[in-house]
């Protein structure tokens, strides 16, 4: 079969796609506009790093985590399943360590909390894997520095009160006083040794944070604000429309298959196995008014 016996058949039979496309934008539009519209908010995060600190850690990873999903979720106390959540979250990644985190949701202001929630907690969790300074280990050391710190004033004033209540002849003479006397000179020692020693440490912690945190940051630079999606319910009713045009030209050749009629000369002639001599046209009221003025 040509070409042009195909596109005979279509324009035979045009009316079949056309009536579908119509009938099916029309219907899509009216159920598309009457739905409750969606809305989708994205904050921007700024999450860059030192490969050699954070080698094979991806802030996409981090983002769309299990662990980081139920922390939001715990944090909004929201009823949504963790797989709920992932599915409407989008997580894209842009110029000069740039991401977007886009969360979609019917409702507006929740969209826009959530969005914000994940970018914040992703920033802090992917700074604290990669060893930033966002959760400062210095920080959960005081409560520590401050024990030692009284621990040594204490020995220290023991030691001094003792000394303050008995001379040194009398030290001299009472071995009793001679030992009692050493072992509050050893808890000093010890004491202040232990509170050098964590100082000291904590000293070179609070150095390799800054010095982590000088080629590691991440934070939120932009917070979420929510948008109509426009575009998918246009995208819906284009695919629409293009479906419908395609199962109704199906349908035009799919009648034309079953079709047992003949219309054309070459078909009769197969048929009866004779040539055809004439054809009659198929008369109509406009053909046959001539014909009966000629009368």
């Amino acid at each position: 079969m040509e070409i042009r016996e195909y596109l005979r058949i279509l324009r035979r039979r045009a009316w079949i796609p056309l009536l579908l496309v119509v009938v099916t934008g029309i219907s899509t539009a009216t159920f598309t506009l009457a739905s409750k519209p969606t809305y989708t908010a994205t904050a921007t995060v700024l999450a860059k790093s030192n490969q050699t600190t954070t080698q094979g850690l991806s802030f996409q990873e981090v983002a769309t985590s299990n662990s980081l999903l139920l922390r939001v979720r715990k944090d909004l106390k929201l009823t949504d399943t963790v797989d709920q959540l992932s599915s409407r979250l989008v997580i894209s990644a842009g110029k000069s360590n740039i991401y977007k985190v886009a969360f979609t949701d019917g409702d507006a202001d929740r969209a826009v909390s959530i969005a914000n929630a994940v970018a914040k907690d992703s920033a802090e969790l992917y700074q604290s894997l990669g060893g930033g300074t966002g959760n400062s280990i210095v920080k959960n050391l005081a409560d520590d520095h401050a024990a030692f710190r009284d621990q040594f004033l204490t020995a220290t004033k023991a030691l001094l009160d003792f000394n303050a209540e008995h001379s040194d002849g009398q030290i001299a003479k009472d071995r009793n006083l001679q030992a009692q006397q050493a072992q509050l000179q050893l808890d000093k020692d010890a004491a202040q040794s232990s509170y050098l020693g964590f100082a000291a440490a904590e000293t070179q912690a609070r150095v390799q944070e800054v010095t982590q945190g000088l080629n590691f940051e991440a934070g939120v630079v932009d917070q979420a604000a929510a948008r109509p999606d426009t575009l998918p319910r246009l995208l819906k009713v284009l695919y629409a429309i293009a479906l419908a045009l395609v199962v109704g030209i199906g349908l035009v050749f799919g009648v034309e298959y079953f079709d047992n009629s003949i219309r054309d000369p070459d078909e009769v002639e197969k048929l009866i196995g004779a040539p055809v001599v004439a054809i009659v046209p198929r008369a109509t009221e406009r053909t046959l008014r001539p014909a009966r003025g000629t009368a």
